[in-house]
């Protein structure tokens, strides 16, 4: 304790990007072009930032605020389609999907006995939205937002006494009950039933650097 004490910093600001992957389960009733189009768009990159503060110089505890954007596109051409107007005829399909959160965390880092590494693992609350600038013969935006959750956890190892580098696991979780769609020329609010929310969960693994003062 008394070297956490006399060496850890109070604040940790950090920076981690890789790949994301989306849990939300596909629904049943796709056929099978559906499915390979939706699989797809279950796997993108993502990048976050973190910064925390542990209330006393070595404190194991602390408080922290994440931003953390994952994205994810896919698009086929040449697509018939056979729907409402203007989602019909012969074209692109294609989803352009962001998935943003921004919350506040309750830090935990733990030193190792050199001090040249720690554990630092995280929790919080916040808010989550979703935007996908799609096409489906014709460009259309969907938009959502929904209360979030985030989990995750990074060892880092020194690089000098105010950098370090790290590996990095995280969750994060939410579900949008509503849409809003804008087509151009209108918009309108498409409500999902309970069963049927958009799953937002992705867990993420990437690289993270940080640094200490």
């Amino acid at each position: 304790m008394e070297r956490q004490q006399e060496y850890a910093p109070s604040w940790l600001i950090s920076g981690t990007a890789g790949f994301g992957y989306r849990l939300a389960k596909l629904p049943d009733n796709l056929n099978s072009f559906e499915q390979e189009y939706y699989r797809k768009l279950k796997s993108g990159y993502y990048y976050q930032f973190n910064a925390a503060y542990y209330f006393k110089k070595g404190q194991a505890s602390g408080i922290g605020i994440i931003y953390n954007t994952m994205h994810t596109d896919n698009e086929i051409k040449g697509v018939t389609v056979t729907g409402p107007a203007p989602f019909n005829g012969t074209g692109s399909v294609s989803d352009d999907i962001t998935i943003s959160y921004t919350g506040l965390q309750w830090h935990y880092r733990y030193w190792n006995y050199s001090h040249n590494g720690f554990l630092n693992g995280y929790l919080g609350l916040g808010y989550m939205s979703y935007k996908d600038k799609a096409v489906l013969i014709k460009p259309y935006t969907l938009k959502g937002n929904a209360l979030g959750l985030n989990a995750g956890a990074a060892y880092y190892i020194q690089l000098s006494p105010e950098f370090w580098l790290g590996a990095y696991g995280g969750y994060l979780a939410g579900t949008i009950t509503e849409f809003e769609l804008d087509d151009g020329n209108t918009k309108k609010t498409i409500k999902l039933e309970d069963s049927e929310g958009e799953g937002l969960h992705h867990i993420d693994i990437g690289v993270t650097i940080a640094v200490t003062f």
